[in-house]
């Protein structure tokens, strides 16, 4: 939409903040809740000072149907990730560069984060983690985020390099992590790339890439095997080494950890804790859990049947974004709102601050998946629901992503009667740089309902 041509001259509003520490304590408590606040106090530009760094703040539906369409070359992601993609040795991957290159690695990596590509795999993605459950304890309760990592890095991995990653999960969590850290949100110090611990996790993420690139071999036969990510990026390097070298492949296999390994665990451990907080949406989901595996392996077909999985699903994603907001930088000037955002500006996209309007989401801070039936679609009015980021560099995975999520949850309750432990568990949440469930929440086995 059009920015207003009025109050070009004045500043935006600045967000409320202590002296030294600007926002820093609001926005580590609860991102979403104070991004929301604000936009509904100062409107959906405004200025926010985290300690001794500053952002504009771009927030609302407006915002995201601005950032979608005419405004949807004006930000940057390389300033933002290019410290992290060279630190894995790479210079061109798909989270960190912009335009046409950008748009060349989309297509180069499209089939294997397509919806199509999920469904050939859904017997791997259901055995994953059938296996993973299988070892939950029933005399020990397992920490929700963690129990979701070991299995989404093994999925996430399994599926994109045709190697199962299992022996490097927890390596990869700490790798990602602290990357994520010290080189994107820049809350810890670089000396701690340095230390004994990240290299030594740097040493058998190195082992896994080796691994991962011999079974990619010319000489290895890979007769049947899926045509994966690395395989398509191994060969455009051939076709096309202006875009992509050997020298990205690594940061290659990384990239779906980067994207996917907190939002996608997150959102899964989310989702059981809604459940299981809803008893009522609980047993419709453990119905069409058990519908789906009925004749054993599902198939797509029996996908399409996840109805109320599938609006659970969103409707977690909308209450629980772990992305609720994204770093950015103004690759050009551009008006918005009544005021001019000059380039090279640091921006943060308040992508999600819709998610809680009651005039778009009618009692935002109620569980309901009714809200995506046929007769409703909350989610599709414009700019309301953008759970997987705006413009450009939206999540190649979002339809992947989704149904890993709606088909790893329904793999756990066909599998197993959880609880949450205690009882009477309230969420907790922990700023990782990702908005994830703190370690206190915790999921015990009731009992066995399959294997």
């Amino acid at each position: 939409m059009a920015a207003t041509r009025a109050s070009r001259a004045t500043l935006p509003p600045q967000a409320r903040g202590l002296p030294l520490l600007g926002s820093v304590l609001d926005v580590s408590r609860d991102m979403r809740s104070f991004l929301t606040e604000q936009y509904v106090e100062l409107g959906p530009v405004f200025r926010l000072r985290l300690a001794h760094r500053r952002f504009t703040v771009l927030a609302g539906a407006e915002a995201n149907e601005f950032l979608n369409n005419e405004g949807r070359h004006s930000m940057s992601n390389s300033e933002i990730m290019d410290s992290a993609v060279h630190q894995v040795g790479a210079k061109t991957t798909l989270i960190n560069v912009d335009g046409t290159d950008h748009e060349r690695l989309r297509d180069i990596s499209r089939d294997a984060y397509s919806l199509s590509y999920f469904k050939e795999n859904i017997a791997k993605v259901a055995e994953i983690t059938r296996r993973e459950v299988s070892d939950w304890s029933q005399d020990k309760p397992v920490t929700g985020l963690y129990a979701m990592q070991r299995i989404t890095t093994d999925q996430l991995g399994t599926l994109m390099s045709g190697i199962s990653p299992h022996d490097y999960l927890d390596d990869l969590i700490v790798y990602v992590r602290t990357l994520l850290l010290v080189r994107v949100a820049h809350l810890r110090p670089p000396v701690v790339l340095r230390m004994p611990r990240f290299r030594r996790v740097s040493k058998r993420v190195d082992e896994m890439f080796d691994h991962v690139m011999a079974a990619h071999e010319p000489a290895t036969t890979r007769t049947g095997c899926p045509h994966d990510l690395m395989d398509s990026t191994i060969a455009a390097a051939h076709s096309d080494p202006d875009i992509v070298t050997s020298d990205d492949f690594k940061a290659t296999l990384l990239t779906p950890f980067f994207a996917g390994l907190d939002p996608v665990s997150g959102a899964c451990a989310l989702m059981l804790y809604a459940l299981l907080k809803h008893p009522d949406v609980l047993e419709r989901v453990v119905e069409e859990a058990d519908a789906l595996f009925a004749d054993g392996v599902p198939d797509e077909a029996a996908l399409h049947r996840l109805d109320v999985t599938n609006r659970a699903t969103l409707e977690t994603l909308r209450m629980y974004p772990p992305v609720p907001s994204l770093p950015r930088t103004t690759a050009e000037s551009f008006d918005f709102g009544g005021y001019t955002i000059a380039a090279a500006e640091p921006v943060i996209m308040a992508t999600t601050v819709p998610h809680y309007l009651p005039e778009l989401f009618p009692n935002p801070e109620r569980f309901d998946v009714d809200r995506y039936t046929p007769e409703r679609m909350e989610h599709l009015q414009p700019g309301a629901f953008a759970p997987y980021g705006v413009g450009p560099h939206t999540c190649l995975g979002t339809d992947f992503a989704n149904l890993q999520v709606a088909l790893t949850v329904a793999t756990i309750l066909h599998g197993a009667e959880l609880a949450l432990d205690p009882p009477d568990y309230d969420l907790e949440f922990k700023y990782a740089p990702m908005f994830v469930p703190a370690s206190s929440l915790k999921f015990r086995v009731v009992r066995r309902r399959s294997q």
